[in-house]
């Protein structure tokens, strides 16, 4: 994924963020299943449940996108991993 940014304001206040995708296995079965626990009408649109194994949640990442947002660094301040 090319590298992509993303402003957000809210009263007043404006955050620029970097858009990460995150790997199916790395970051994305705990993403899938908070979304889950959290928005109820999403659950008929997946394979698995809140109580699904890890297994199961990385199977069925790959249809779904997950996406990180950080803090864009300024220019003359490096980032941390």
């Amino acid at each position: 994924m090319a590298e992509a940014h993303a402003a957000l304001s809210r009263a007043g206040r404006s955050e620029s963020l970097r858009i990460e995708q995150v790997t199916a296995e790395r970051g994305t079965p705990p993403i899938l299943k908070r979304y889950l626990e959290r928005v109820a009408v999403a659950r008929p649109r997946f394979d698995v449940t809140t109580c699904s194994p890890r297994a199961d949640l990385i199977a069925e990442a790959p249809q779904h996108s997950g996406f990180r947002l950080r803090p864009q660094a300024p220019a003359n301040r490096k980032e941390l991993p």
